[in-house]
C-alpha cells in the first residue's frame, strides 16, 4: 500500500512507519476459552440442548484472545454453552445450568 504523506522535518525516503486502518465493524460470535474442549485435537464444546442434556459439538474456530475464542462454525449466536469444561463429561447428561451474562 502506498500513501501520500504532506513534507515534514525529519521525513526522509527509507523510513518506516505503522498505520492502523478501521475497516468498519464486525460481528462476531466469541465464547469463554475456559468453555472449550480438546478431544483427538479437535476442539468442541458442550451446549445445553432444550432438554437441558449437554450435547458435544465440533467447532472451527479463527482468532483467540486471552480469554476469550472467536467461533466460525458449529455454534450459533444465542446457544447456551457450559462455559466451564468438563471433558469426560457424557454426551446427554443431565445439567441444572446457571445463566450467565452472554458476550
Amino acid at each position: 500500500m502506498k500513501i501520500a504523506l504532506p513534507e515534514a522535518p525529519g521525513l526522509a525516503p527509507g523510513l518506516f512507519g505503522r498505520a492502523h486502518f478501521n475497516l468498519g465493524d464486525e460481528t462476531l460470535l466469541t465464547m469463554p476459552r475456559t468453555a472449550l474442549v480438546e478431544r483427538g485435537g479437535l476442539t468442541g464444546v458442550f451446549v445445553v440442548d432444550a432438554e437441558q442434556r449437554a450435547r458435544f459439538r465440533w467447532l472451527r474456530t479463527r482468532r483467540e484472545w486471552p480469554d476469550r475464542i472467536e467461533v466460525t462454525a458449529g455454534l450459533e449466536p444465542g446457544e447456551r454453552i457450559i462455559a466451564r469444561a468438563v471433558p469426560r463429561l457424557p454426551e446427554g447428561t443431565r445439567i441444572d445450568p446457571e445463566d450467565a451474562p452472554g458476550e
